[in-house]
């Protein structure tokens, strides 16, 4: 944790040199650039949540920081380490890999895959019931007594 903690303090520290915004990224073409700024979005949440938790995070959480960390390195790959010059993104995805060896990704999405699944099975048996109490009503206009 230690080690997440010193690398946190770094990514900080560039923001802070470069405020108000990411490091400069006006080189980049507008996609690039939003999807950048959508990852440090993200994968900086992500991270705070599990340095504020104490290392612990919430499954979703896990698959969305896993998944940005896999988007970010295609990502870098493709702009050929010219996204910015301070280094800034390269150590948010050296970050994100040490937070990740301290979580069970793949777990997360097995929990995240069975909420799911349940999820669906409560919509359906709910979208059955539905169905069954309407295929129980008498055909016609219902008419309220006393009309």
């Amino acid at each position: 944790m230690r080690k997440v903690l010193e690398m946190w303090e770094v990514l900080n520290e560039i923001l802070m040199q470069t405020f108000p915004s990411l490091p400069s990224l006006d080189h980049l073409n507008p996609n690039d650039r939003d999807d950048l700024e959508l990852l440090d979005h993200y994968m900086e949440e992500c991270i705070e949540a599990f340095i504020v938790n104490k290392g612990q995070l919430e499954p979703r959480f896990v698959v969305l920081l896993y998944d940005c960390k896999c988007d970010l390195a295609r990502l870098l790959k493709k702009l050929d380490g010219v996204s910015d010059g301070y280094g800034y993104f390269e150590l948010l995805l050296e970050l994100s890999k040490e937070v990740l060896r301290h979580l069970k990704v793949k777990e997360a999405r097995l929990i995240l895959a069975r909420q799911a699944s349940q999820d669906c099975e409560s919509n359906a048996s709910t979208t059955r019931a539905a169905s069954e109490i309407t295929q129980k009503r008498p055909p016609g206009p219902v008419m309220e007594q006393g009309s």
